[in-house]
């Protein structure tokens, strides 16, 4: 069983100010690239001009998109609420909430039953 089943990589790259003068007397084209990790779930954020994402996993897609969906809850709650501590920002949707209030009351039902 490995240690890790995740893995986040931040590429922050700074470039010198002559460097940027320069790249501009270059171009590149058709710039192609594979990517592979041994991790379950490898997510890439990088900085430009905004902020990207990119999710490489072996997982099925359904749970993929419902992880990208609780990070997005998250990216809008710092956003909508930038001085909260992280810990007290949400992850879940307003429907995932309902729906896991509704799981918890129908198991609580059955436990009162018995």
């Amino acid at each position: 069983m490995p240690l890790f089943e995740s893995i986040l990589v931040f590429e922050n790259y700074p470039v010198d100010a002559g460097l940027q003068q320069w790249a501009t007397e270059m171009q590149v084209y058709q710039i192609q690239s594979v990517e592979s990790t041994n991790y379950a779930i490898a997510l890439k954020a990088g900085v430009s001009n905004e902020l990207s994402l990119e999710i490489l996993s072996d997982r099925p897609s359904t749970t993929i998109q419902r992880m990208l969906s609780h990070l997005q809850t998250l990216l809008e709650g710092m956003v909508a609420n930038p001085s909260s501590a992280i810990a007290s920002l949400p992850l879940l949707t307003a429907t995932e909430q309902q729906q896991l209030l509704i799981e918890q009351g129908t198991v609580k039902e059955k436990t009162w039953t018995k």
